[in-house]
């Protein structure tokens, strides 16, 4: 989708950001996709620094788990 540059610098949202659309009573919202860091914590002490990297565009085209994605 494309949005206005006001709209996406009111959203602070930029060009590649994933977004959510609920369905509501009134109609549908719009809001960013954030992560929720709670839900990272399962990882804490597993991810170790200078431990290697991995590529970005790879976990963003990953299949997602929706059940983190709330």
């Amino acid at each position: 989708m494309t949005f206005p540059k006001s709209v996406m610098d009111e959203m602070g949202l930029s060009a590649g950001d994933s977004i959510v659309i609920e369905k509501r009573a009134d109609g549908f919202y719009i809001r960013p996709s954030r992560v929720k860091l709670v839900m990272l914590a399962p990882l804490r002490g597993r991810l170790l620094k200078g431990a290697g990297s991995f590529d970005l565009e790879e976990l963003r085209n990953a299949k997602k788990d929706p059940d983190l994605r709330n």
